[in-house]
């Protein structure tokens, strides 16, 4: 096993661009030797948009901060036979599309012909299924049979661990020894690799998760009622009933200003033997709608996702987003909300309070009660909305997309420089 260097990562101040791609451009011609190593090659298996995945998300904005001088490409899946799509802003997407065990040799055939400096993997449970496990497998032969320095980001390790047991905590410590670094957000994180999956501390190592800014020059409060928000995947643990359950209490207090809701997301589509957690995650839903329909629907609006122009109007306009999250690592919704300048509501849970800071106004965990006295302070002084969305801008100033990325491209460089003295 390589040893994983104990060097200080220090931030990274980026080079003039020295590599475009031309669109229409294919992996074939793209291949190289280790000979011939240009600029450092960095390839990412990770769900990508048009997806409706956070991660995903997150993932697409960190590659485009990576430093202009790092040759970028992105392994993926969609859905009909392997197509390479044209290049966004020095970009190159690889999309995968078959379902069967073709896509392995596919996938490990893209690999092969890039052969990468480094390769860069997003894992959580919740993404797996047939075509992202294809996907993921090649970028572990890569490690082993090219001598490719592998990295993973380990997404929800906390959930995972707690909602799965044994088999979580067995999943995330195998899957560690089977890559060079482990990435993780928070130090909540990196203690439950550490002393739960058996991990080697000097292996895991904690990064900012990073915030991209989609602030506005438009006024933030719009007209009519107050707003407060919610969007994401729909399930148990992001703790949408906690947030209704607040909404009822404050409906019924007749000292409470006037305020409206939405609910915006959908069931994660699940696959294989997580399937299982789909029907739970539909159940869940259900009972959220009717909840809506029965008892909120003069106050509350539901709806899927929404695109990308009506997510940032509606954060924008919001008084607050509210994250009343049961269990969580990190959110990239509640990061997208930080982007946006929104102020936050949020469960205080520790991967939250790494990310915010006192960039948000913190509740009691399972609390509707707690999170109704947080909505109340809002509604009733608008100004601590005005000093959230300021405390908001600091964290974006400090966590920025572009500081996370610098961080880990120098961390690819010493994969890389150790790679190549072995």
């Amino acid at each position: 096993m390589r040893h994983v260097p104990q060097t200080t990562i220090r931030k990274h101040s980026s080079g003039s661009l020295k590599h475009h791609f031309m669109p229409g451009q294919t992996t074939e011609n793209l291949t190289r030797t280790r000979e011939d190593r240009g600029p450092m090659r960095v390839l990412t298996i990770c769900p990508y948009p048009p997806q409706q995945d956070g991660i995903g998300y997150h993932a697409s904005e960190l590659i485009a901060a990576l430093p202009s001088d790092i040759e970028r490409h992105v392994l993926t899946t969609g859905s009909a036979a392997l197509v390479e799509e044209p290049t966004i802003e020095t970009i190159a997407i690889h999309r995968l599309r078959e379902r069967n065990p073709v896509l392995t040799l596919r996938a490990w055939g893209v690999v092969r012909r890039l052969n990468p400096d480094v390769i860069h993997m997003h894992f959580a449970v919740s993404l797996l299924g047939t075509r992202y496990l294809a996907i993921f497998v090649a970028g572990l032969m890569a490690r082993r049979r090219l001598g490719v320095p592998v990295v993973l980001t380990d997404h929800e390790v906390v959930r995972d661990v707690d909602t799965l047991g044994p088999f979580g905590t067995l999943l995330h410590g195998r899957l560690a020894t089977l890559v060079d670094v482990v990435l993780v957000y928070s130090n909540e994180a990196k203690e439950v690799l550490t002393d739960r999956c058996g991990v080697d501390a000097a292996k895991v190592i904690v990064v900012p998760h990073g915030m991209t800014p989609r602030l506005t020059t438009h006024k933030l409060l719009g007209p009519g009622r107050a707003l407060f928000c919610t969007f994401g995947f729909i399930q148990r643990d992001k703790g949408i009933d906690i947030f209704l359950d607040a909404v009822a209490l404050l409906r019924a207090d007749p000292s409470c200003p006037p305020f409206e809701v939405v609910v915006a997301g959908s069931v994660r589509a699940r696959r294989g033997i997580f399937r299982i957690f789909g029907r739970a995650d539909r159940k869940y839903a259900q009972q959220i709608d009717e909840t809506i329909q029965n008892d909120l629907a003069d106050i509350v609006s539901r709806c899927p996702f929404l695109p990308e122009s009506d997510l940032y109007h509606m954060l924008h306009r919001c008084r607050a987003f509210v994250a009343p999250y049961r269990r969580t690592t990190q959110s990239g919704a509640v990061n997208r909300a930080a982007g946006a300048g929104s102020a936050i509501v949020a469960s205080d849970l520790p991967g939250l309070r790494a990310s915010l800071g006192d960039a948000a106004l913190w509740f009691e965990v399972g609390n509707s009660q707690s999170l109704a006295s947080a909505m109340r302070r809002l509604l009733i002084d608008p100004s601590e909305t005005d000093r959230l969305r300021a405390a908001t801008r600091n964290a974006l100033a400090s966590q920025s997309m572009e500081a996370t990325a610098a961080i880990q491209a120098d961390l690819w460089r010493l994969l890389v420089k150790e790679a190549t003295l072995t």
